[in-house]
């Protein structure tokens, strides 16, 4: 094998090992309020291990916090009521291609992606209020709620793979290289879909503003009008002039 060969050889050795170790992470920390719901929204790919770690701060009292994830088939991938503090993990099925453009994608396990909701939902709690009643209840208006999601990276048995395709060490290599490209350029695709939503957030929201401030000036242009055209006919009527 020549030295060019082994230059490329480690070099995408070396990327592969980096595109391993990479993982896209979300965190979210707020304060919920009492009797409120707040839900974010994730885009998570296809046939993927996502791993999730969430902690409420402050004393339950009154106001006890819940948790469900709902995928875009709308069944619930995690429910759990009165939480505190803890971990959850589940795996996400293969996504219908809804587009048509996406279909030369068919072949990758990992797209296209999917919108998850990640809700949090905030109740009193009558019962420890009837508890209490013979002494002050601990009352909780709000409080403070952190998320972290993370998508892992999905391991694939290539021992397994070499023994059924009768691959060699360096046909291995090469398969794993392969692999981790595709996930790293599926999770591009999201990350372009997602710069994409938002620049079509921000298209809207700039016309809007645009067309609000035109009718602001349209209608205080009528107000002046008609002011004029009233005190006109005020000193008319007046017969001040």
């Amino acid at each position: 094998m020549s030295s060019a060969t082994w230059t490329t050889l480690v070099f995408f050795s070396i990327v592969s090992i980096f595109l391993l170790h990479v993982q896209t992470c979300q965190a979210f920390e707020f304060y919920l309020n009492q009797n409120a719901k707040l839900c974010f929204t994730e885009q998570l790919p296809s046939n993927t291990k996502v791993s999730g770690e969430y902690a409420v701060a402050g004393s339950e009292g009154t106001m006890s916090v819940d948790l469900t994830v709902i995928g875009p088939d709308r069944r619930d991938y995690f429910s759990k009521l009165g939480i505190e503090s803890g971990r959850f993990t589940f795996k996400t099925p293969k996504h219908p291609i809804l587009k048509p453009e996406d279909a030369k994608y068919a072949m990758d396990e990992h797209f296209p992606p999917a919108v998850y909701h990640f809700c949090f939902s905030a109740r009193s709690i009558p019962e420890n209020i009837e508890t209490n009643s013979n002494q002050q209840p601990h009352v909780v208006t709000r409080r403070r709620v952190s998320l972290k999601v993370d998508v892992l990276p999905t391991e694939r048995d290539y021992a397994r793979l070499a023994k059924e395709e009768h691959l060699n060490s360096l046909e291995v290599a090469l398969r794993r290289i392969e692999d981790e490209i595709r996930q790293f350029s599926s999770e591009l695709d999201i990350l372009s879909s997602r710069e994409q939503t938002m620049r079509n957030i921000n298209e809207i929201t700039n016309s809007r503003v645009t067309w609000l401030g035109i009718f602001n000036v349209v209608v205080m242009i009528a107000a002046g009008v008609y002011e004029m055209y009233h005190m006109k006919n005020y000193f008319r009527h007046k017969k001040l002039i």
